[in-house]
This record gives C-alpha cells, structure tokens and sequence, in this order.
C-alpha cells in the first residue's frame, strides 16, 4: 500500500504539468507515493505529457483520462480509486516544495491521524518568487495529536490530508461542474475526522496571478451562481449539527464568511434591475435559511438593507470605486514590497 496519493486536477494545464511533475518524481522517497493525474476532458497536450510521465514511472504515475465534470469530478475519481494511506490533492497550476513533501511522506508514515495539515505559500505566476506568508497559522504549533475540537477554522485545500479510508467509507462525494467545491471538500472531511496531526512546514506552493482564476474578482462574478450553491450546501450541512458543536461552530465560520463575500460579489455588479433583484432574492434567502447570520453580513449590505434597497444604485457604486481604489493600492505595495 502506498503511503500518499496525490491527486492532481489537470484541466488544460500544458502549460504548468511538467514542473509540477519534477518537483514531485524529484523526491527520495516519492515510490511511497502515488500521483493521480486526473485529466479532466483535456483538450490542449497535457494528456500527452502525462503519458511521457506514466512510462517513465508506471510504478508511480497513472493518468485517468474523463470527460469534463469539474474540479469537483477529478476529486470524487481520486477518492474512488485511490490506493495510497493518506490522500493529497495538488491543483494543476500549483506546486508542492519537493524538500518539505520529502519529509512530509516520513511524517505520515511515522504518525496516525485522520487528517494532517501543513502551511502554504504563494508564489506569483509572473516570475516564481515566494511571497512572504501574512501569518502564521496556530493549528501548525500543536505538537501530537488533537482533535477539530481544538482549531478555529476549516483549513483550505491547500493545508489538509485526509485519510483515504475515512472519505470512502463515508462515501464522500461533493458537487459537480461547480467552482468553490473546494470549501465542500474540505467541509466533509472536517466532519469526519476525530484526530489532527500538525505538520509544520509548507508543502503546498499555490501560484496567484494566472489570468481567469475563480478567486479574482472577475472569477466570482462569473461563478457567483457557483458559490451560491457551495453556499447552501455548506448551511445544509451544518444544520445536521447541534448549535453547541464544533463542528456547528467551524461550518458557521467558514458560511459566514462565504456569505459576506457574496454580499460582496453582488454589490460590486453594474447596478440595474436584474442586479437588484439578485441582491434581494439572495438577502430574502439569507433571511429564512440563516436568521443567526442576517445581520452579521457586510456594513454596505446592511446600508442597503436600512434604506428598503432605494440606495443600492449609490452604496454599489461606492463600493465598486472602494474595491478599485484597494485593488490599486494593494498592487502598488506588492510592486514595493515584492520587487
């Protein structure tokens, strides 16, 4: 039995697949390892790459080629067919640090836990630098085993490994065709899982800057009937819990944040009357389906709200010139910062 999967979500990514594959194949221990390059109805070369890759290393690398399902269908294939222990998913454009993951495949071969999570870094796609992280995460200084109990937070992709048999045996499957699963994915196994282990140093490298990102501003008004979705899912699930829970308590942290971020999405459309009527029906929604969070959304939304709508052509008009404003100034300071 391997020690890890790590499943990569390959969607046209020609582009990035080669050196996401070194920096794994470079790795001492990496035969402990199986790597799942999941083609996600491909159209560019990146199968064709990824079997230059499989007869190089038929011990280690398989490529499963499927029709186009979404981020979503390339994670419920890799837990479907999955041998390794611990199971790792690695977006096509992204990287993991070989040193860090070298040590990585020791630790979870060493140590028994539901799930393992680690730091990430960020890199610019423009020129590969590493940017500095803003904080330091807490979970990462727990020593031994602890349990979610004990965390603050639901961890993002980017820091968590799951134990493969605890996904399948709960029969894990999130949505399809869908942007933002990742928050799901990350949710159902946090409801899974008894037992965390810390791992303190990065492994995952997410690249920032790729043009068409589901996290750039154009990226959420695009997919923002995407997110809605994530959206219900999320309060579906936490309604399975008792208001006294951690995991009631977790869920309600990552949807309230979800929530002022759609807030946030729906005042920073062109204001008209379909804009309008997607801002009401959402806040209608958020009124009936999640009454503890109504009044914790964005002060622009609550604006909004204290003058029966009549102000949202102005207060989104603000909002779209303030989120301008921030954009250049944040791309300002990390031109001097960052070089």
């Amino acid at each position: 039995m391997k020690i890890l999967t790590i499943s990569i979500a390959a969607y046209n990514i020609e582009r990035f697949l080669r050196a996401s594959l070194e920096r794994l194949l470079c790795v001492r221990n990496i035969r402990k390892t199986e790597i799942l390059i999941i083609s996600d109805g491909s159209t560019d070369h990146t199968e064709s790459i990824a079997e230059e890759y499989v007869k190089r290393y038929p011990d280690i690398v398989r490529l499963i080629a499927k029709s186009n399902g979404g981020w979503g269908s390339t994670v419920n294939t890799a837990i479907r067919i999955a041998s390794g222990k611990y199971l790792k998913l690695l977006d096509g454009d992204d990287l993991y640090l070989s040193e860090s993951l070298e040590e990585f495949i020791d630790f979870l071969e060493a140590f028994e836990a539901d799930a393992v999570i680690s730091p990430f870094r960020v890199f610019r796609d423009l020129d590969g630098k590493i940017l500095k992280p803003k904080t330091e995460r807490g979970e990462f200084s727990f020593c031994g085993a602890f349990g979610p109990e004990n965390v603050s937070r639901l961890f993002s992709i980017h820091e968590i490994c799951v134990r493969t048999a605890l996904l399948r045996s709960a029969d894990v499957h999130i949505l399809e065709k869908c942007f933002y699963t990742d928050v799901e994915y990350v949710a159902r196994a946090m409801c899974l899982v008894k037992t965390l282990r810390a791992f303190q140093k990065p492994v995952y490298l997410y690249r920032t800057g790729v043009s068409g990102q589901s996290t750039s501003r154009e990226g959420f008004v695009l997919h923002r009937n995407e997110h809605f979705r994530v959206i219900r899912v999320l309060n579906d699930l936490r309604g399975q819990y008792e208001p006294s829970s951690h995991l009631y308590r977790l869920l309600t942290e990552r949807l309230s944040r979800m929530i002022r971020k759609r807030c946030q999405i729906l005042l920073t459309l062109e204001p008209g009357k379909t804009a309008l009527r997607e801002l009401v029906t959402f806040d209608r929604w958020l009124y009936d389906y999640c009454p503890d969070l109504y009044a914790g959304t964005t002060r622009a939304m609550r604006a909004v709200r204290a003058t029966r709508f009549r102000a949202y052509p102005l207060i989104a008009k603000l909002v779209r010139i303030k989120m301008e404003v921030f954009h250049e100034k944040g791309r300002h300071l990390r031109r001097l910062w960052y070089g």
